[in-house]
């Protein structure tokens, strides 16, 4: 149902998701630094959070000086393209 809600919200109608996975993490979890395969989930990356807020730490990976720290609160959404 949410995911429904998202691509008729966020996404072209034509767009085909790629399989979609799922991580529950502990409040005190983390996803260790890594570069997300284009070949395995297309061109787009999106988030929700859910239950508890997350920090997310985006770095480029020729130039690490070009970064950006993102807090998203509980219940967000967030989508990353190209």
């Amino acid at each position: 149902l949410v995911l429904d809600r998202i691509r008729k919200e966020f996404f072209e109608e034509d767009l085909s998701f790629q399989p979609i996975h799922c991580l529950d993490l502990e409040s005190s979890g983390e996803i260790f630094p890594h570069v997300d395969s284009i070949k395995f989930i297309g061109g787009i990356v999106a988030g929700l959070s859910l239950l508890s807020d997350a920090h997310m730490y985006l770095t480029h990976e020729e130039h690490p000086e070009a970064h950006i720290d993102l807090l998203l609160p509980r219940r967000s959404f967030y989508i990353t393209r190209g």
